[in-house]
Formats: structure tokens, sequence, C-alpha cells
């Protein structure tokens, strides 16, 4: 007859196979290269067509070109767009 162990007893590594990811902010010369590329989106579409459009063309660029996931990507978007202002 096996024996089941409890979860405590179990290593964390063999439980949970997850790392967390770790985020590296751009340097200085990515993040200008994103500026730009903003500039030419924003003047395309309007603050009420973010969420809906712009959001996904920037995660796009972003994977794309600096490998960022959507949070990320999205939230430099909304940073530029503050700095902006």
């Amino acid at each position: 007859m096996q024996r089941i162990q409890p979860d405590s007893a179990i290593s964390p590594i063999y439980v949970l196979n997850y790392a967390k990811e770790i985020i590296i902010p751009l340097n200085q010369s990515q993040r200008t290269e994103l500026e730009e590329y903003l500039e030419t989106i924003l003047e395309l579409y309007t603050e009420e067509e973010y969420e809906d459009l712009v959001e996904d063309i920037v995660y796009h660029y972003c994977k794309r070109k600096f490998d960022i996931e959507r949070e990320e990507s999205v939230k430099l978007f909304y940073e530029i767009v503050g700095d902006q202002d």
C-alpha cells in the first residue's frame, strides 16, 4: 500500500512548477523607440479607442520588439500617455 504524504512534506519546487516572471524595465533607447511609435498611434486613435484597439496594438508591438507581456506593455502605454499630458 502506498502512503500519501501531506502537502507540507512535498518540496515547493515540485508542488508548483511556477517561476515568477521578472520584469525588466526598458532601457532609455527602447523607451524612446516606444514613445516615437506611440506618437504615431495616438494620432490615429481617440482616447475612447484606447482600451478597445490601442492596448492590443501596443501589446503586440512590445511583444514583438521587446518580448514584454500584456500587463507590462499596457502599463507602459498609460505611463507614457500620462507623461505626455
